[in-house]
């Protein structure tokens, strides 16, 4: 068996949007992000398709889709899925490294899982394991800085009375008193039962972050406190690891697995939160994972779909997949809801299919 085609799609998610910058200068066009979806064909007619989101320089990464990987995948053996990804970051690493060509490298990485996975006729989540038949879920884009507290709680409300887990509610969009209030209502109306993670998106200073952060401790109960500070402030980490009884979740920028291990040795975090398309795939989330297993450390990943749910599903270490609503719009996924969890359906592979709607449209 060998794959004897690349083929490359783009879809645009969302419409274009203007910046206003002054009555005197036009606004310029910003365009929306972009994902890329890669499908590896074989001789034998067998196709694995993978994708990443590209907030930016999307035709950038499809032009090297169908040039660099193309060339690189033709007539090889899916099989020697491993090789073939050593082979091109060998062949790379003095030109390239992190952001876009990380995500094209997971695009190809889901690409040869999914083709694995549909050679062995089982689904994803089998093939990495089948730590456990369903996935509780936690949602992760109802929680938007933009969305007031009644706002979460509406779009929340129903899915957590079917069993989801709970929800992660994105601060650092204002002012710190306005934040902790809002996380305070969305408790309140919630109630104690419900998981409530907080996401400060880095954009808090120490003595703020400290102060949010005892709030948290004393008043709400939060299941974690996700990247409070800039990633380079390591003494601010130290002190907040030492200060807070709240668990800190970080490395949703981090791009590698010596980047991971490194932030491992610091004990800072009691959560790992990889971002799957950042990290190069899923071979390296499963690296990660059992890294983090030494040090009994969870790893939950950032919403990355379907997948998410299959990595929940065949790995021990990854105990809740993180879901966005959002994505109903890209993917139509062969995914079963039971009482608020996820498991995968019968189909083979990852099952996920790409749906334009009137928010996603393909490029040309």
């Amino acid at each position: 068996m060998k794959i004897i085609r690349l083929d490359v799609q783009r879809f645009r998610i969302g419409k274009p949007t203007k910046i206003s910058l002054s009555d005197a200068v036009p606004a310029p066009k910003v365009h929306p992000p972009e994902l890329l979806t890669i499908t590896l064909v074989t001789d034998n007619q067998l196709e694995g398709v993978g994708f990443a989101p590209f907030p930016v320089a999307g035709e950038s990464a499809a032009l090297l889709a169908k040039s660099l990987l193309a060339s690189h995948v033709q007539e090889k053996n899916p099989l020697q899925a491993t090789a073939i990804i050593a082979s091109l970051q060998h062949q790379l690493q003095s030109i390239a490294g992190g952001g876009l060509f990380n995500r094209l490298l997971a695009a190809l990485d889901i690409a040869l899982w999914d083709l694995r996975a549909k050679i062995a006729g089982w689904s994803l989540a089998q093939l990495l394991g089948g730590a456990r038949p369903s996935a509780p879920t936690i949602l992760g884009d109802v929680g938007s800085g933009k969305s007031t507290a009644k706002e979460v709680v509406h779009a929340a409300q129903s899915l957590i009375q079917q069993g989801v887990t709970g929800l992660i509610v994105d601060v650092g969009d204002c002012d710190a008193q306005l934040d902790a209030d809002r996380v305070q209502l969305i408790r309140e109306e919630l109630g104690d039962g419900p998981l409530l993670a907080v996401r400060g998106n880095t954009r808090y200073d120490l003595g703020t972050a400290l102060a949010l952060g005892q709030f948290l401790d004393e008043d709400i109960g939060a299941d974690w406190f996700e990247d409070p500070v800039p990633d380079t402030d390591e003494s601010g980490y130290r002190r907040l690891s030492e200060r807070l009884e709240t668990p800190l979740a970080l490395g949703s920028r981090l791009q590698s697995i010596d980047q991971f291990a490194r932030l491992l040795e610091t004990r800072f975090a009691r959560v790992l939160r990889p971002d799957l398309f950042q990290i190069g795939g899923i071979s390296n989330m499963i690296k990660l994972a059992h890294l983090a297993e030494v040090y009994h450390i969870p790893v939950i990943p950032r919403f990355c779909g379907a997948i998410g749910m299959h990595l929940t599903c065949g790995l021990a270490n990854i105990p809740s997949t993180e879901y966005a609503t959002t994505l109903d719009d890209i993917f139509s996924s062969a995914v079963e809801w039971r009482n608020g969890q996820q498991r995968p359906a019968t189909s083979v592979g990852h099952g996920i299919t790409f749906s334009p709607t009137s928010s996603t449209a393909l490029i040309p």
